[in-house]
């Protein structure tokens, strides 16, 4: 899985209630509200989703602003969330009106994936490349080795994964 230089965080909403959860399992919900509030306009109302909380500095991914809103004062995340709005770099649906996709092929979540970010209507979500050309995906590796760091981020996906 590319690193995009973010947190990685699964987002999920059950009905009302709407969670933003880092890998350690804390929740990142309270430091990205504007990410809260997209996900709570969704008119699908049950989803996990997978992806990486980022920041961008004009075309550059930013860690450290990305780092500067895990901050303990809510006056100052509020303010951040509407100076600098943070992204979702989405990877899979692993959930969606109520049936679970975990352990379906990475084809059928990919394309869940792809209809969940087709029906946003701003954006504060980016949808990771993917390719089913076993000719590029084969050639990732010599990529991620640092050669073209942007074709190193393109998941693969190729027939019964």
């Amino acid at each position: 899985m590319p690193k995009w230089n973010g947190f990685r965080a699964i987002a999920s909403r059950s009905g009302c209630t709407i969670e933003i959860m880092s890998k350690s399992g804390k929740s990142l919900a309270r430091y990205f509200p504007e990410i809260v509030t997209v996900l709570a306009a969704k008119y699908e109302r049950d989803f996990v989703l997978d992806g990486e909380l980022i920041f961008f500095i004009g075309e550059i991914l930013s860690f450290d602003a990305l780092q500067s809103r895990l901050h303990p004062a809510a006056s100052r995340i509020a303010r951040l969330s509407v100076e600098t709005s943070a992204k979702r770099m989405l990877f899979d649906c692993l959930a969606v009106g109520g049936r679970d996709l975990v352990d379906a092929l990475l084809e059928k979540r990919r394309a869940a994936i792809e209809r969940f970010h087709a029906a946003e209507v701003n954006s504060t979500s980016l949808l990771a490349p993917a390719t089913t050309d076993e000719r590029l995906a084969s050639v990732t590796p010599s990529l991620k080795r640092g050669l073209e760091p942007q074709a190193a981020s393109i998941i693969s996906i190729t027939c019964g994964s």
